[in-house]
């Protein structure tokens, strides 16, 4: 490469080896780390940005807090009713950021009604 010419940067995403079977944590070369968090289904149910502050193996929650870029969280409802549609999720980008959505579905699982709101008085719906 030439003095002064543009240069190309890649970055590939660091991935930590699973331990149930899904990615747990991918670390991207802007200093950001996205964890996952699963439920004992193997169904996704958090995942959160934030920086390489935190070093592998150390088990996060998924919850969101003032360090978090962002959090999205997934509820499948009770064990005994989990079908594999969401009903519900959380998405919070900062401690005090913070919306949740509702969903309800027909008998073919088919979405029937969406519904938002702000969890923290004071928040917008962006």
């Amino acid at each position: 490469m030439k003095p002064g010419q543009p240069q190309l940067l890649l970055s590939i995403p660091e991935a930590a080896p699973p331990r149930r079977g899904g990615v747990e944590e991918r670390r991207y070369g802007n200093f950001l780390r996205q964890k996952y968090c699963y439920n004992d289904r193997l169904q996704l149910t958090g995942t959160e940005l934030d920086s390489h502050a935190t070093p592998y193996g150390v088990e996060v929650d998924c919850v969101q807090n003032s360090s978090n870029l962002i959090t999205l969280n997934f509820n499948y409802g009770s064990a005994n009713h989990n079908n594999g549609n969401i009903v519900g999720q959380t998405i919070g980008a900062s401690a005090t950021d913070i919306w949740q959505q509702y969903y309800t579905y027909d008998g073919t699982n088919r979405i029937a009604m969406a519904s938002e709101n702000a969890a923290i008085s004071g928040s917008t719906c962006p």
